[in-house]
């Protein structure tokens, strides 16, 4: 998450109940190369009902970034790796409810594009990250947005 090479936690913080989501977010645990995790005690980005994340490069900078979604609301917030750890959250809006997401390069540019899918309905939406070099300020607006109905025959 901070690019030195060294493996670090992010969890997505959940409080057990979907109306209480006060403590809900993600959290950093960085690796200090030494046997030992530190936790950094503030979220680093405020959730509503965050259960899932996913990890890639959106950005194209060689770090890792990190998305999760909001699974009471309609939106999965990205938060951007810098070698002073994540930072930068953005929003993206989606379909209500988003619960199972991925961050993965579909379309071969280098950039993680984002898949989201919703926990009530049978929708998913893939987001293609931006094409060319990173610019200073990333941000996660998709250049094409599909929505794709999934259903069973």
């Amino acid at each position: 998450m901070n690019g030195d090479g060294r493996p670090d936690v992010v969890v997505a913080n959940y409080s057990g109940h979907a109306d209480a989501t006060a403590d809900d977010g993600l959290t950093w645990i960085r690796n200090d190369g030494n046997r030992r995790f530190t936790p950094f005690p503030l979220r680093l980005a405020r959730g509503d009902y965050s259960s899932n994340l996913a990890t890639g490069d959106v950005n194209g900078d060689g770090i890792a970034d990190v998305a999760f979604p909001n699974t009471n609301g309609v939106s999965v917030t990205v938060l951007f790796g810098s070698p002073a750890g994540p930072h930068g959250a953005e929003s993206v809006s989606t379909m209500p409810a988003p619960y199972a997401i991925a961050l993965a390069d579909l379309d071969g540019d280098g950039r993680a594009d984002l898949v989201v899918t919703s926990q009530t309905s049978d929708e998913m939406l893939v987001f293609l990250a931006s094409p060319g070099p990173a610019p200073k300020r990333a941000t996660p607006t998709p250049r094409v947005k599909q929505a794709v109905r999934l259903r069973e025959k």
